[in-house]
């Protein structure tokens, strides 16, 4: 198990966070076994790398259909904690299959900040959607900008922020703001 969740994080780190020092990080690293990060990268395993490797191929050739106004309100408001619905991506023009890789049931533990609630504001036991944090480093790795930065910050929304100052420092966005 231990070698299958070291293969899963050198993947996630190739293929999106592009992360300094990765191994030294890793080692620094202990997971729960029944974490929500660690349920994430068992579910990434399943993925074939290949195909994910397509999917992420196809979404960078498709950028341009991607609504900028509407990405970069995600990216301005992005607070690190949220749960969006997958259908918010889709609309703004990510191919759905891009966005299923960072869709997941998140589940409330029932302590204070484990609760998640649903769009009428009453606490639900689980919730589908894609973790806000999660789509601001997979845009990272999309784009192409590094999110090292972030990884320094221990808190969600302080990583947020730094996640958008870097992807705002993409030529996706440089070119399409400056219009």
């Amino acid at each position: 198990m231990e070698m299958r969740l070291a293969k899963v994080l050198e993947q996630i780190h190739e293929e999106v966070y592009n992360a300094e020092n990765f191994e030294v990080k890793y080692k620094e690293c202990r997971l729960k076994p029944k974490s929500v990060l660690s349920k994430l990268l068992e579910e990434s395993a399943l993925l074939d790398s290949e195909r994910q490797r397509s999917i992420i191929r196809r979404q960078q050739e498709n950028l341009d259909k991607v609504d900028t106004a509407k990405l970069y309100e995600f990216v301005s408001e992005g607070d690190g904690h949220g749960i969006i619905g997958p259908d918010h991506f889709i609309e703004m023009g990510f191919l759905p299959e891009w966005v299923d890789l960072v869709v997941h049931v998140h589940e409330s533990d029932g302590t204070p900040k484990g609760t998640i609630f649903g769009p009428d504001g009453a606490a639900v036991k689980e919730l589908e959607g894609v973790y806000s944090l999660s789509m601001l480093y997979r845009l990272c790795g999309l784009l192409g900008v590094d999110s090292a930065k972030a990884g320094s910050y221990m808190g969600r929304g302080f990583q947020a922020r730094a996640l958008a100052e870097v992807l705002f420092t993409a030529p996706f966005f440089k070119d399409r703001i400056a219009k």
